[in-house]
C-alpha cells in the first residue's frame, strides 16, 4: 500500500505516487497563475483532474468551465488542456494520469504563467 498525505506536497507540481499503469500528482496554482501559458496535451496517457480547494478556469479542447472544489474533469489521451487560478486564493487540483506520463517522483518548485 502507498499512503501519503495531501499536504505533503507543497511544491506547484508534485507527483505522488507513479506504479506501471497509473500515476497522481497534486498541481497547486497560486492566484493568477496557470498551468502553463499554453495549453499541454499528453499523448497516448488520459488525464483525470479533481479540484480540491480554490476555483480554476479550465480549458479543454474547444471548451472552456469554471471549475471549483469537488469538479472533476476528464481530458482525453492528446487533448490540449490548460488551466487557470482565477479566485483569490490558492487553488489546488489533484491528477490522475493512465497511464504515467511524468518521471516518478518529479517535482517543480516554481509555476508557469
Amino acid at each position: 500500500m502507498f499512503l501519503t498525505h495531501l499536504s505533503a506536497a507543497s511544491n506547484w507540481f508534485e507527483v505522488l505516487h507513479t506504479s506501471d499503469r497509473s500515476q497522481s500528482a497534486v498541481m497547486n496554482l497560486d492566484p493568477g497563475k496557470s498551468s502553463g501559458d499554453e495549453p499541454e496535451s499528453h499523448s497516448g496517457s488520459d488525464q483525470i483532474l479533481v479540484v480540491l480547494e480554490g476555483e480554476v478556469m479550465g480549458s479543454v479542447g474547444e471548451e472552456t468551465a469554471r471549475l471549483k472544489r469537488g469538479d472533476v474533469v476528464i481530458i482525453p489521451s492528446g487533448v490540449p488542456h490548460r488551466f487557470e487560478n482565477v479566485g483569490s486564493e490558492v487553488a489546488r487540483t489533484l491528477s490522475v494520469y493512465a497511464p504515467p506520463v511524468f518521471p516518478a517522483g518529479m517535482r517543480e518548485s516554481v509555476g508557469a504563467g
